[in-house]
């Protein structure tokens, strides 16, 4: 028996009721047109497509690294400047030839060093500076000051501004005195120094001039004069062995060491 119908039908909402065609779909060329997952699979050729992308900050972002960080960034002189690290360990930089390192600077403003633990090191060794002509500017009295000695005192100043300088002789804690007779040779005025001496006085009491000099080549041609009745100090420390020489006859020298 043939059964001809003049019109297909469908209805969805009777399952029975319905009737099925397949079909196949093909390109120009015949080959067939595929799927997946009951959905068409469709080649979109990029040439012809012009996408536009609207990124937001608050809701696009780039991460670096593996995938877990941020890019961050910090505001400067009205700008957002991108953050970089360079890690020490894999740069170096190194001085041309044709011309050396310069450094200059306007206000150059350098706090809160300390001797006993600031350092700049280059290489496991320090950086040793050597300047004709260093030239620090705008140094300020209220942040900016030199210490003396052992880093602990200030430089004193006066109220007219020049520096306090402490001048004074006193001091002295022990002296030796002696006479001795000077001969028309070389003679040691001192045979054992004052330890720590700083200051030999030295009086000719006897009748001829004496000359004094720094040891025993001393004459009365080089030597320093101290006339007869004459008194004359000297700052010799413990290590300048003093000899005199009398012009004739021997004379006397009264000696006075100060430490």
């Amino acid at each position: 028996m043939s059964i001809t119908k003049h019109k297909l039908s469908f209805d969805p909402a009777e399952s029975d009721d319905y009737d099925v065609v397949k079909s196949f779909l093909s390109a120009s060329d015949g080959t067939l047109l595929t799927h997946t997952g009951g959905a068409l699979d469709v080649n979109i050729k990029t040439s012809d497509i012009s996408i536009d992308v609207d990124l937001d900050h608050t809701e696009d972002s780039v991460r670096l690294g593996d995938g877990t960080a941020f890019f961050t960034s910090t505001s400067e002189n009205g700008d957002i400047a991108l953050d970089v690290h360079l890690s020490n360990t894999e740069i170096a930089v190194t001085q041309g030839s044709d011309s050396p390192w310069a450094v200059e600077a306007t206000d150059l403003d350098i706090r809160d060093l300390a001797f006993a633990t600031d350092s700049v090191d280059v290489s496991g060794s320090s950086v040793t500076v050597s300047a004709t002509d260093l030239d620090i500017r705008d140094l300020d009295h209220a942040q900016d000051s030199i210490k003396i000695g052992d880093g602990t005192d200030f430089l004193a100043v006066e109220a007219d501004g020049s520096i306090n300088v402490n001048a004074s002789e006193a001091g002295f804690s022990s002296c030796n005195n002696a006479s001795v007779a000077i001969a028309a040779t070389a003679t040691d005025v001192v045979a054992t120094e004052l330890s720590g001496r700083k200051e030999l006085t030295l009086q000719n009491v006897g009748s001829k001039d004496v000359y004094i000099g720094c040891d025993n080549t001393v004459t009365t041609s080089n030597g320093i004069l101290v006339p007869k009745g004459a008194t004359a100090s000297f700052r010799f420390g413990p290590g300048i062995d003093v000899h005199a020489i009398a012009d004739g006859a021997p004379s006397e020298l009264r000696i006075l060491e100060l430490a």
